[in-house]
């Protein structure tokens, strides 16, 4: 019985799976989608990552102005490094102020020879949106706005998301990101600098003491608990928002784009107030405890390992992305990349290991550098590197053999296993037999099926 039952599970998934239509977020809440205009949305789960609701999510757009938050997270990120501090000082270029009194830009006019803090651009960068200031700060700290750029694609790259930046504040049209991505790429902004928030709830910004200038993003004073984060516009892009809010311990974030004046604060408004009701029943509720940091799992004893042999040559071959759904014990189905190696389909370890948080097939990831050997501890809690459901690079990247030995449970596996952009990718369902779960692979919509509830030990077949 239990063997049928789970067979008529997978059978109802694939029928949901199959009258799946755009957006792919949509059987989250078929009878009661929100009614927005947007070309391009989403809203996510903050603590998770997972969509909420998509609309066109994954197709890339003009971003507009949104991208500055981009430059902002790269000039935080030098700041964390010792590169610069808030109070570093920057003196104004002819070229920028220049740019800064640009016709029909959105700008705050700046003085070639004058001096301004790093915190004083960054505020009207997000407050006001104020390109000349973005330059200001690219020139100062990275020593060219064009260094600022590389800066933001090479951020982009390392989160394994696939966008194109050609300047750093919005105005070109040749700019390229999914509402998706550059949900995802904020997602990491405030998980690595949560003192942002303190700059993108501003509602004004006063300007060498002149009247105060008003936040661009209207919706920190029309949304309950919203606290960022920019708006953008140009002509090829629309009127644009990437927008967040907390709530009773939970955190949303939209992006709209390819709006109209008239609706990108409605629409984002919408997209909060559907994510707020409808997010526990599709990634769960939050925790009523405080998040507690990761205490690091006790590796088991390892073996004696004999030295390994050389290397292969740095690439055995080209894996093809393939984006993939997941649905995980008949919930909500979600995105999860993949690369096709041989026919096969290889997905990334700490993406499972992250998916599978909270189940009864749980596990932790640990590395041990001095042995080139990966363990994987069945029943502990994964911690989370910040790396996890990242999209895949576009284009074939390379891949070459694995040399690390895999331990699950201190027992030592011989497995294919594949390195990609310096992560670990494994067949799917090698894990499944090594860590205990069902898998199904359904190819005519690209989604696999994953259960790891154990079996009742009081029913028999």
């Amino acid at each position: 019985m239990r063997r049928l039952g789970r067979k008529v599970a997978i059978i109802l998934a694939l029928v949901i799976v199959v009258s799946l239509v755009v957006p792919i977020y949509v059987q989250a809440s078929t009878a009661h989608n929100p009614v927005i205009t947007s070309r391009g949305a989403v809203v996510i789960d903050f603590e998770t990552g997972t969509p909420l609701f998509e609309r066109d999510a994954r197709t890339q757009r003009v971003p507009a102005s949104m991208i500055k938050m981009v430059a902002v997270h790269v000039v935080l990120d030098a700041i964390r490094d010792g590169e610069a501090t808030m109070d570093s000082r920057i003196r104004i270029s002819q070229n920028v102020a220049t740019l800064s009194r640009t016709p029909g830009w959105s700008n705050v006019p700046l003085n070639a020879g004058a001096y301004h803090t790093v915190r004083e651009l960054l505020e009207v960068v997000i407050i006001r949106s104020a390109n000349g200031a973005t330059v200001a700060l690219g020139e100062g700290i990275f020593g060219s706005d064009q260094a600022l750029v590389a800066q933001m694609n090479a951020k982009a790259r390392s989160l394994n998301i696939r966008a194109t930046f050609t300047d750093s504040f919005g105005i070109s049209p040749n700019n390229r990101i999914s509402p998706l991505a550059l949900a995802w790429m904020m997602r990491h902004l405030i998980m690595d600098h949560p003192h942002v928030l303190d700059f993108t709830s501003m509602r004004n910004v006063s300007w060498q003491g002149g009247d105060p200038m008003i936040n661009t993003n209207h919706l920190l004073t029309r949304f309950e608990g919203a606290d960022g984060l920019k708006t953008g516009f140009t002509t090829p892009a629309g009127f644009c928002l990437v927008g967040t809010a907390y709530r009773d311990g939970r955190r949303l974030i939209t992006v709209v784009m390819g709006n109209t004046l008239e609706t990108r604060f409605p629409d984002t408004e919408t997209l909060l107030e559907w994510g707020f009701a409808n997010a526990d029943r599709i990634v769960g509720p939050v925790s009523q405890q405080p998040p507690q940091p990761p205490t690091p799992p006790e590796l088991p004893e390892i073996p004696e390992i004999p030295e390994l042999p050389e290397s292969p040559e740095p690439a055995d071959g080209l894996a093809n992305p393939s984006e993939a759904n997941l649905i995980l014990n008949g919930g909500t189905q979600m995105p999860i990349s993949a690369y096709l190696i041989d026919g096969y389909h290889y997905f990334k370890l700490r993406d499972i290991a992250y998916l599978l948080n909270g189940t009864e097939r749980q596990f932790e990831v640990a590395w041990n550098a001095s042995a080139n050997a990966i363990h994987l501890i069945g029943g502990m809690h994964y911690t989370s590197d910040g790396t996890e459901l990242s999209l895949a690079v576009p284009g074939a990247r390379p891949f070459r053999t694995t040399p690390s030995r895999l331990y699950w449970n201190g027992a030592s596996h011989a497995v294919d296993a594949y390195l990609i952009d310096g992560f670990n990718f494994f067949r799917l369902r090698t894990l499944a037999d090594l860590i205990g779960f069902e898998v199904n692979w359904i190819g005519e919509v690209r989604t696999v099926i994953i259960d790891t509830r154990l079996p009742d030990p009081f029913e028999h077949e």
